[in-house]
This record gives C-alpha cells, sequence and structure tokens, in this order.
C-alpha cells in the first residue's frame, strides 16, 4: 500500500505485480509482456499470466522469466524518466539470478530518471543489489528471525533487538540516505495516498 501510495504520483511507470495487488489508479493492466511492453509509457501494472512464469522462486514459488523482465525493463530504459515497481522482488530477482536491464537500472537508472521501489515478503536471498542501491530501507513487522537477521545486517540491529508488532499496525523502521535508522509512527496509509 505504501508503495502504490508513493507512485501513484508518477505519470509514467511500470509495475511488475505478481501478487496481483497492485491497484494503480488510471493504470493499464497487462497480462503479458508484450502488452505492456505496447502500453508503455503510460502506467502499467504487469501481472504475467502463468505461461511468462518458470519454477524457481523462494520458497518453491514461481518466477517471471528473466528474459521477459529483461524485454519490458529494456523499453522502460529506452523511454527513460519512467519509475519500476516489483512486487513481489524474489519473484524477478534473487541473489544468484538479476534480470540483465534490473541490474542496469539499479545501477545507473538515477541517470535517465528510472526510480525502483521493490517490495518484498521475505528479505532473505534478496539480491546484492538491491540493498546497496538502495536509498530508502522501509521494514515492517518481520515474523521470521531470519529474515529480522537478514534486513539487520544492511541496516541495523535495531530490527533484529526489536522486532515491531503484529498484528501489523503500520509502525515501521526507516534508513533513509544517511544511514541512520529510526522507528517511525504507524502510518496512516490514507494521508499518503
Amino acid at each position: 500500500m505504501l508503495l502504490t501510495a508513493i507512485t501513484s504520483r508518477w505519470d509514467r511507470c511500470l509495475w511488475i505485480d505478481t501478487g496481483d495487488e497492485v491497484n494503480l489508479p488510471n493504470a493499464h493492466i497487462a497480462f503479458t509482456a508484450r502488452d505492456a511492453i505496447k502500453a508503455l509509457p503510460g502506467r502499467v501494472v504487469w501481472r504475467p499470466s502463468w505461461q511468462e512464469l518458470r519454477p524457481g522462486g523462494t520458497g518453491g514459488t514461481s518466477v517471471v522469466r528473466p528474459e521477459l523482465v529483461d524485454q519490458v525493463l529494456r523499453r522502460v530504459w529506452e523511454l527513460g524518466h519512467c519509475g519500476v515497481g516489483l512486487h513481489e522482488l524474489g519473484d524477478v530477482a534473487d541473489q544468484n539470478s538479476v534480470p540483465i536491464m534490473l541490474g542496469a537500472i539499479w545501477r545507473k537508472g538515477r541517470k535517465k530518471a528510472i526510480p525502483i521501489v521493490a517490495a518484498t515478503q521475505a528479505p532473505v536471498g534478496i539480491p546484492r543489489v538491491a540493498r546497496r542501491e538502495a536509498s530508502h530501507i522501509f521494514c515492517f513487522a518481520l515474523h521470521d528471525p531470519e529474515d529480522r537477521d537478514t534486513v539487520a545486517s544492511f541496516t541495523g540491529p535495531q530490527i533484529r533487538d526489536e522486532p515491531l508488532p503484529f498484528p501489523f499496525d503500520f509502525t515501521c523502521w526507516h534508513r533513509g540516505p544517511d544511514g541512520i535508522v529510526h522507528k517511525m509512527p504507524s502510518i496512516s496509509v490514507p494521508a499518503i495516498a
């Protein structure tokens, strides 16, 4: 919800949404990579069809075929000035495999005005480039101790040592460009939407 609220202000963006959860106002919903490419520039939510997935995701889930991610992101790269949203990050890339164009956008996208927002509920195994290139990291409640340890390894020990309340109440940790981790009060999602 937070990331959708942030990106709802972007006129040109592509969401890769494997969870069928992104509701971006006035967006074209694409069910194939080809349809997503045709709909750009604009506001596009690509929900890959089962034919565009392959086995291999975290926890035995399916991932979007990397060659299709590359095709769609190549179009974003050509256009520039287009945000990219990833929901769920682990369904698009992991520590062992990052599609070529996704890696290029993470490392060099700023020059072409291509910001990335990525969400994951399972941070174990996320790509190193995602951690290294992140300007902002928000961390909500993590049940799994291994997930807390993973996030703490690149943000700070607070995330491991002081788990956030569950059920989820929109309290979060934030690490900004200054590298300092702050506990944020509960976010009112309607206020930012």
